[in-house]
């Protein structure tokens, strides 16, 4: 079973960078940093992509005084908001020691698996 650019039904999230946006194609750079053994992979897919949900874009997050990405304590704030966005936001806030965060009403909690100092008082 086949998604509309050939790949398997499998997938996962890269992060890369929109290099070139034309009415016939979008040319995308694996970032560096990306898990793929092939490290400076550029694909070029087309424009529907977006449209289709292939290809998700990215929030722009303010620093912390660390210099660290510091996601919105309410994810609800989020420009971009899907599933990918909320990992990588849940996952920065665990980084930082930050264990609740909400989406509108729902409050999410992560088991931090240790003691954060003055959580509870």
């Amino acid at each position: 079973n086949t998604s509309s650019l050939g790949r398997s039904q499998v997938w996962g999230w890269l992060p890369a960078i929109l290099c070139e946006q034309s009415s016939a194609k979008l040319v995308v750079k694996l970032e560096e940093d990306s898990s793929l053994q092939d490290k400076n992979k550029t694909l070029s897919v087309p424009p529907s992509s977006l449209e289709q949900g292939d290809i998700l874009l990215d929030n722009e997050l303010p620093l912390n005084a660390q210099g660290q990405a510091a996601p919105p304590q309410d994810l609800i704030k989020l420009t971009h908001l899907h599933e990918p966005a909320v990992v990588q936001s849940l996952k920065l806030r665990y980084e930082q020691d930050t264990i609740y965060t909400a989406t509108g009403p729902v409050l999410l909690a992560l088991n931090p698996f240790q003691n954060i100092r003055g959580l509870y008082g």
